[in-house]
């Protein structure tokens, strides 16, 4: 009796099956990017809560939120400069400077390109430029206020992240 019965094949089980492990393999792929882009959002977040330390220099009257490992000098003109130990290419000086002085500034480099940021009450100008003199790349942050201007020169790809975190007192 079950001998002359005929086993039923769809004709498009091959197609139905491709279908259906490209449909796997899909939702596979696009959960992997989610959760890839998650954990690229949280590592952003949280790089800000990492551990910091906190300068403060009363006689120029500002404070900043610098790296955990980084050290802190004083050039001979008396301006701070924040080196990490670990990159010795890697260092960022700032300068106290009257808010005329920043046309010379501008004047003295060769700005390749500017980012402009407002931030409690402050102007921050992020510019990436080439020395007037010797055509090295700089990393400049211009912070100012109503009464004081801050020039943060050097070499840092957190540049940005150190001027945002930049007060005036």
């Amino acid at each position: 009796m079950h001998k002359n019965l005929k086993k039923i094949v769809h004709p498009n089980r091959y197609f139905i099956w491709t279908i259906f492990l490209i449909s796997i393999v899909a939702a596979g792929l696009i959960s992997f990017i989610i959760i890839s882009g998650i954990n690229l959002d949280n590592q952003n977040v949280f790089s800000e809560l990492k551990t910091k330390k906190i300068y403060i220099d009363n006689q120029a009257g500002y404070s900043v939120r610098y790296p955990n490992n980084w050290q802190i000098e004083r050039d001979q003109n008396g301006n701070t400069v924040f080196e990490n130990p670990q990159s010795t290419q890697e260092n960022l000086t700032v300068t106290s400077a009257g808010l005329d002085l920043e046309n010379v500034i501008r004047h003295s480099i060769k700005i390749t390109t500017e980012k402009d940021i407002a931030k409690d009450n402050l102007k921050i100008a992020i510019i990436k430029a080439a020395s007037a003199k010797d055509g090295s790349d700089l990393d400049i942050a211009i912070i100012k206020n109503q009464d004081k201007l801050f020039y943060i020169s050097g070499y840092s790809p957190t540049i940005e992240v150190f001027a945002r975190n930049f007060k005036v007192q």
